[in-house]
This record gives C-alpha cells, structure tokens and sequence, in this order.
C-alpha cells in the first residue's frame, strides 16, 4: 500500500498534467520555459502535502518526512524559479538523497552519483550552464 501511495503522490498526479499538456502542445516535456511552470508546482506541491498528510495518519513513520522533504525541495525550487532558471531535476534528486543519508544511513550517499549523471545530462542538453 505505501509504495502504490508513494508512486501516487510522488510521480503519478506530478507528472500526468504535464505529460496531459504536452499532448495538448501547451508545453514541452522539460517545461523550459519558466512562466508555465508555476501550476505544476501547485499541483505537485498539493500532491506531496496530501501524499505526506495520508502518510501521516496510516502512521508510515518514515514515508512522512520523506514526502515532507519533497514538498519543502518543491517548495523552495517554486521561490527560486520564478527568479532564475534552476535544475529542478538535480534538485529532485539531491533533496531526496540527503535525506535518506542522514536520517537512515549514511550508505545512501552513493545515490549522490545519478545525481551527476542528471547535472551532466541537463548541461549535455544545453538545458543549463555550469554555473
């Protein structure tokens, strides 16, 4: 049950508008430019509070502040895209990651390496700089 859950509340209901507006031609898949990214993150950012909420109350004790972690890297990526263009994507992997490594061990720092591929991928895409 959390790991249908999970896959609810952290891929599926995230990623079905914006595969839904890609279909329609409203967007492209990276959401690139960064004016229409503002409802996807309200649509994740509910997503993850009812996904950490439902965590909470079925008592899934480390499931809860893991989706808590991915709203408040959500979150915090909402503030600073409407400034600058940032990698949402090694976001998504780093905050998750750090998580993980700090609060059940520290083994799961070698997840920092997709963590790479994904910076190394982005900037091969020409989807962000270096800096």
């Amino acid at each position: 049950m959390a790991y249908f859950l999970a896959s609810l509340f952290l891929l599926i209901f995230p990623v079905a508008p914006i595969l839904l507006d890609v279909k329609k031609g409203k967007t492209d898949i990276f959401v690139m430019k960064r004016e229409k990214r503002m409802k996807f993150f309200l649509i994740t950012l509910l997503s993850h509070l009812v996904g950490f909420t439902l965590f909470k109350s079925f008592k899934y004790e480390l499931l809860a502040p893991y989706m808590l972690c991915y709203f408040t890297v959500t979150l915090t990526l909402l503030f600073i895209t409407l400034k600058w263009k940032i990698s949402i994507h090694s976001a998504g992997v780093a905050g998750p990651v750090t998580y993980l490594a700090l609060v059940l061990d520290y083994r799961y720092s070698v997840l920092y390496l997709p963590l790479i591929l994904t910076m190394w991928a982005r900037y091969k895409m020409k989807a962000h700089s270096i800096s």
